[in-house]
């Protein structure tokens, strides 16, 4: 027999409340970062998005480092060429004015300009303010130096403020003495040529690395996402099918690890339960001796005598919980054997079985081909939600048979408070056997936790009213270990649905 309800009213344990702060320890730098940085957006918050944030960051704050680096090294050597070029043009242009009158001199000077410095000559009792300590005039007046050696000359080369006119600004430079009489001043009215790319080239070269690193990262994610989806896949698995083959243990060191542990929990989790079903078993057949010989006892009790009949249905409630104990541990680990079960033969003959006993069940709908299931488990499922409908139902059930594609509604859509929600992503083709009935219903907040084992929404513990609270706990284990579910859901106009969904394949 099936019930409407099944889990024990309270679970083991008070529940975790939060942690206090003293036993979290001290966050350590990277989670106080985790902290402070924003979270990403949802569909951005993906293993290639990471990836790619992180190596984009990485690249682009490398190549930041990497352009002032470089950029510092090549003004540097930049300078010194430069400059050297400008000593030795200058060398040059001091013979060349020289060679020409005074009154002609300053008449050649737009000629022998450049782009970065110009040329002025100056009286010798012209005035100057000394920058000699000025780091950005190191340069230039070493190379100067370098070339003409002016230290053993009369008048050393002099790193200056000068001024070309009077009613001009000061301006940084070198003085070399021209011929005695004259200063010729090398004038840096403009900044030296800027050898650095524009702008636009930049910012094209740096997204040009973004996208290169934007796809090794989605290459990456891909390898490793294909490893993480594997262990979901088989994680998702192992939660319905602890006997699934374990995980093959390939590829990279960490993803071997990971695989062998992971396979190592699944054998431990299974001997675990194999450990607890044999205990159970045990303590089963145990308790059926002496349970035999009180229900002899019992039975050879004179029939006047009031408590006899108590004893034998106390015996036998004892005797069904027990087994249904049973049941419900043997359940959580489904081990019976696939083959393709005809659903419409099934429900046709579990439908005629409760006519016979006065039940009024009404069959509709076919889904024309077999399913691959467990016989005896899918049987078992069925006949305690058949059970159920007709125990809260005045003895009247409908079932209804209908294959679902891949566009419409699961078990996904169904929500505690009962309603249908529909989904997009709807899943994969599955078959859907629903058991309806006229009964009381069941409050939102109870839709779930009716298949805790043990649970009964009624307070009683007669088995006339409400059985021993594990068939919907069964029937549900029975039916996940074939990759599908049960949910319920209040009926509209009355009653309760109860909604078994198994895989088309």
């Amino acid at each position: 027999m099936a019930e409407r309800d099944s889990a024990v009213g309270g679970r083991a344990g008070a529940p975790a409340g939060p942690v206090p702060a003293s036993s979290r320890g001290r966050a350590g730098p990277l989670a106080r970062l985790r902290d402070w940085c924003p979270p990403l957006p949802a569909r951005f918050n993906t293993l290639a998005a990471r990836l790619m944030l992180l190596l984009g960051v990485t690249v682009l704050l490398l190549q930041l480092v990497s352009f002032g680096g470089v950029r510092a090294i090549r003004d540097h050597e930049t300078g010194v060429q430069m400059y050297a070029f400008m000593a030795a043009d200058l060398d040059l242009q001091r013979d060349f004015l020289r060679s020409l009158p005074v009154e002609q001199r300053a008449a050649w000077l737009p000629k022998l300009n450049r782009g970065y410095y110009r040329l002025a000559v100056l009286p010798a009792d012209a005035e100057f303010i000394d920058i000699s300590a000025h780091p950005d005039i190191r340069q230039p007046y070493e190379a100067i130096e370098a070339r003409l050696h002016t230290r053993s000359w009369a008048r050393p080369a002099r790193a200056v403020l000068a001024r070309p006119r009077p009613d001009e600004d000061w301006l940084p430079g070198v003085v070399i003495d021209l011929d005695g009489e004259q200063w010729l001043a090398v004038l840096f009215y403009t900044e030296a040529p800027n050898a650095a790319p524009p702008p636009t080239t930049i910012a094209l070269y740096l997204g040009a690395v973004l996208l290169v690193v934007g796809v090794i990262a989605v290459l990456i994610a891909r390898v490793a996402g294909r490893s993480l989806a594997g262990f979901a896949r088989a994680a998702e698995r192992l939660s319905t099918d602890l006997n699934a083959p374990p995980l093959p243990e390939r590829g990279p060191v960490e993803v071997v690890r990971v695989a062998a542990a992971f396979n190592r929990m699944q054998s431990a989790i299974r001997r675990h339960l194999d450990e607890r079903t044999e205990i159970l078993a045990a303590v089963s057949h145990d308790l059926k001796t002496p349970l035999t010989r009180l229900r002899l006892r019992a039975e050879n009790l004179p029939d006047e005598l009031p408590q006899r009949a108590r004893f034998i249905a106390d015996i036998e409630a004892m005797t069904d919980l027990v087994g249904e104990g049973l049941d419900y541990a043997r359940s959580a680990q489904l081990r019976e054997a696939r083959s393709p079960v005809d659903l419409d033969r099934l429900v046709a003959a579990l439908a005629d079985d409760a006519r016979d006993t006065g039940a009024r069940v009404e069959v509709s709908g076919r889904l024309g081909a077999p399913v691959i299931a467990a016989p005896r488990a899918l049987q078992r499922a069925v006949q305690n939600l058949l059970d159920n409908a007709l125990r809260y139902g005045d003895g009247a059930a409908e079932i209804t048979l209908e294959r679902l594609g891949g566009e419409d509604d699961g078990l996904a859509g169904m929500h505690a408070s009962g309603s249908a929600q529909s989904r997009p992503d709807a899943a994969a083709a599955r078959l859907r056997l629903t058991v309806a009935d006229r009964g009381p219903g069941l409050a939102p907040e109870l839709l779930e936790r009716v298949f805790e084992p043990f649970y009964r929404v009624e307070g009683s513990r007669s088995r006339a009213s409400g059985g021993t609270g594990l068939g919907l706990a069964i029937a549900r284990n029975l039916v996940r270990g074939q990759g599908g579910d049960i949910v319920l859901a209040n009926r509209p106009g009355g009653g309760l649905l109860a909604v078994l969904e198994l895989p088309a394949g």
